[in-house]
């Protein structure tokens, strides 16, 4: 018995990436079912008489119907299936009545077949010595013949000679204390069916019976456990590939460009998000800057966010206005993307020897222009336009110019919607508060610690993502 757990549960200690790594359902379905065939065969031998043998687990059928589903396939005796017995049996069970069985899904309705009309219909075995010896105990299993309410069933026809049904626990029950009454959360029956109507069993036949249903149980609790792994474990590989493949698209450094002085960060959450920013040379004393959200989390988040990237390398964006990038970068990616998905994106085009910024936005936060002189201390920007992905829309341009010592601030939503223990989310307000105060030598990082602080032992529910632009001067 042992033997077989071993060969249900092995894993291979080495494993590439992929559905290999923590093994495919298919793979573990076929372990599990080969693991309760081997069981089964063990009864059949030590019970020859037996004619067939199955294991019945309790669900859910069509319209939600309770009832029973066989769990792998059946074991039957060469002379179960030869005689007069099976080919009612196997028309009323679901499979082909047809001298070679040809196992399908089988469900059996609760209390319309054998298996259903259990606690209804069926009788303890009955208990008789020969001697009255404690060792010779016999046990005579429930005649199908002389139960008429058996006998009148829709389900499992045909058979006609001796039924034992033994419950299948959960493995934390006590096997003497366990009561079907009070215990409504069985996993199934053991279906042990005798084709003589007069079969008896002796206290030892019985005794391995218990021992085979509850090898049956712990198998399918194994099972459960094994199915909840792998469905860990497949979350986890796809929360590392998502986080690998945002880390590729991200830039590796933040470009040195005379006249601006650019700080940027990127903190991803527990889930990976769909942030994104990027840096494009657009000629001579041009900058161009994106900064997005892609919605939803991990690999599908992280797939919308190449393809949006892709789709920005392949424009012309030296030709193009910031609002005409956002407008081709939409036209491209509805085509590319289910309806429940969207983008928020800012893009702007920075003169770093004049100051002068072109700003679009697609639904994306507003940028705050911190002035180092003149009023408003803190000024909004942004534009019209929704959220790339949804519908055809144009989106406008902004313009605005940034005096030397100003500085642009562009951040996603993982800023502002950062929450503390409390339940406070950080806001705008605070952002405010911390651009009015000294900067530091790198603004992106500064403001990355003070969110962080902010949320202190909370969790950080999405991606924090900032990049400001500091206006040095056209002669610096």
């Amino acid at each position: 018995m042992t033997d077989i757990f071993r060969e249900f549960e092995v894993t291979r200690n080495e494993h590439g990436k992929g559905e290999q790594e923590f093994g495919s359902d298919a793979d573990r379905k076929i372990r599990f079912e080969t693991a309760i065939g081997k069981v089964l065969s063990l009864l059949r031998e030590r019970l020859p008489s037996i004619g067939l043998l199955k294991v019945m687990i309790r669900g859910n059928g069509p319209a939600n119907q309770p009832g029973y589903w066989r769990l792998g396939e059946p074991i039957m005796s060469d002379e179960f299936k030869s005689s007069s017995e099976f080919g009612p049996y196997v028309a009323s069970v679901g499979t082909p009545g047809n001298q070679k069985f040809a196992p399908s899904p089988e469900f059996i309705p609760a209390s319309e077949g054998l298996t259903g009309g259990y606690f209804e219909d069926m009788k303890d075995a009955k208990i008789s010595t020969d001697d009255g010896s404690f060792f010779r105990k016999t046990y005579n299993i429930n005649s199908i013949q002389d139960n008429p309410l058996l006998r009148k069933r829709t389900y499992e026809q045909g058979l006609e000679g001796s039924l034992h049904l033994e419950p299948l626990k959960p493995p934390e029950s006590d096997a003497y204390e366990y009561n079907f009454l009070k215990q409504p959360e069985y996993l199934g029956v053991l279906f042990v069916y005798f084709p003589e109507p007069d079969t008896m069993l002796s206290l030892q036949d019985m005794s391995f019976i218990k021992i085979i249903a509850d090898q049956i149980s712990a198998l399918i609790e194994t099972d459960s456990l094994l199915k909840e792994k792998a469905s860990k474990e497949r979350i986890e590989y796809q929360l590392s590939m998502a986080k690998e493949i945002q880390g590729n698209l991200l830039p590796r450094a933040t470009p040195t460009v005379p006249g601006v002085r650019i700080s940027s960060v990127s903190k991803s959450a527990g889930e990976v998000g769909g942030d994104y920013y990027d840096f494009f040379e657009l000629g001579p004393h041009r900058l161009g800057i994106v900064i997005a959200d892609v919605s939803g989390k991990n690999v599908p988040a992280a797939i919308i966010m190449t393809v949006f990237k892709m789709t920005l390398s392949m424009m012309d964006l030296k030709k193009l206005s910031a609002s005409g990038v956002l407008m081709k970068a939409n036209e491209i990616i509805q085509k590319h993307i289910t309806p429940d998905r969207f983008i928020t994106a800012m893009y702007v085009i920075i003169d770093t020897e004049t100051g002068e910024i072109e700003l679009a936005c697609a639904g994306h936060n507003p940028a705050i222009l911190a002035r180092q002189k003149g009023e408003p201390k803190l000024g909004i920007h942004t534009a019209k336009g929704i959220p790339l992905g949804i519908m055809d829309m144009p989106y406008e341009s902004k313009t605005f110019s940034m005096q030397p010592g100003d500085m642009l601030v562009m951040y996603t939503d993982g800023v502002t919607e950062a929450r503390n223990p409390d339940g406070e989310e950080y806001e705008e307000s605070r952002l405010k508060r911390f651009l009015s105060d000294r900067r530091s030598a790198d603004p992106a990082a500064a403001l990355l610690e003070n969110v962080i602080h902010f949320i202190g032992d909370a969790e950080q529910h999405d991606d924090i993502t900032a990049v400001t632009v500091e206006f040095l001067g056209g002669n610096t």
